[in-house]
């Protein structure tokens, strides 16, 4: 009999080979519009320790191209994970700028309710996202010029946090990154994370640089991505080859 581990093991790997196989082809260099089974190879080994049943994770993805990958990760839970009655009743009040504003704020949602479904209730209720669906990240890529790999956003949990998945995630998008020939790792970052630990995670936990901290040969490759960003927020940036770094 299979036991757990195995068949977590057997999972990562056959999505590694679906991975391997498409990144070896010199054309696919810095590309995101993988097959699904190759961009499976996204989901940070950490969701399946905490998933009820690992065969259940899947991806649902919302768009891909050549240049952008933007997916959540989910899990089939044999359970609804919230109620659609109050789902429908939270949904209008979003529309009155209710809703986003108790998510913006940490909200504790009332039993009934699940953090992603409300955030997403339009997809909720058109069928793209089942209410059964319990979702450990929504994930948004985009590929820049210069090999820049940028998060666009990256969303998790916030019963998950501090326990390993998105330091799990961000390993595993490291290392597919340098496999597709990505030279950076780039992503925004709001000035009042430095409060709530979300700004020290990503330059202390992760190593990233800020923009203005970088060489400037190479913050003039990366220039166009940080003009883009709101005032209020920071440009990180993970080089990926040492010798990036070197003054």
């Amino acid at each position: 009999m299979t036991t757990r581990v195995e068949q977590i093991a057997d999972i990562i790997n056959r999505d590694r080979q679906a991975f391997n196989s498409w990144a070896s082809n010199p054309s696919n260099r810095q590309r995101l519009d993988l097959p699904i089974e190759g961009l499976r190879y996204f989901i940070p080994p950490r969701v399946y320790d905490f998933a009820q049943d690992p065969v259940q994770v899947r991806l649902i993805e919302w768009y891909r191209n050549r240049d952008t990958a933007n997916f959540l990760i989910a899990e089939a839970r044999d359970y609804p994970l919230s109620d659609l009655e109050l789902l429908e009743r939270f949904k209008i009040g979003r529309r009155l700028k209710i809703g986003r504003r108790l998510l913006q704020h940490d909200f504790h949602l009332p039993e009934g309710l699940d953090f992603f479904h409300c955030e997403y209730p339009g997809e909720v209720f058109q069928g793209r996202i089942s209410p059964y669906d319990f979702i450990f990240h929504q994930i948004f890529l985009e590929a820049y010029p210069h090999g820049n790999l940028h998060v666009v956003s990256y969303t998790d949990r916030p019963e998950l946090r501090r326990k390993g998945i998105g330091v799990s995630f961000y390993a595993r998008l490291r290392e597919i990154a340098l496999s597709l020939g990505f030279r950076f790792i780039t992503g925004e970052v709001n000035q009042k994370g430095k409060q709530d630990g979300n700004y020290t995670f990503y330059t202390k936990k992760l190593g990233r640089r800020r923009f203005d901290k970088l060489p400037r040969r190479i913050s003039e490759l990366l220039r166009d991505r940080a003009d883009d960003i709101d005032p209020s927020s920071v440009l990180t940036v993970e080089c990926l080859y040492n010798e990036d770094l070197l003054l």
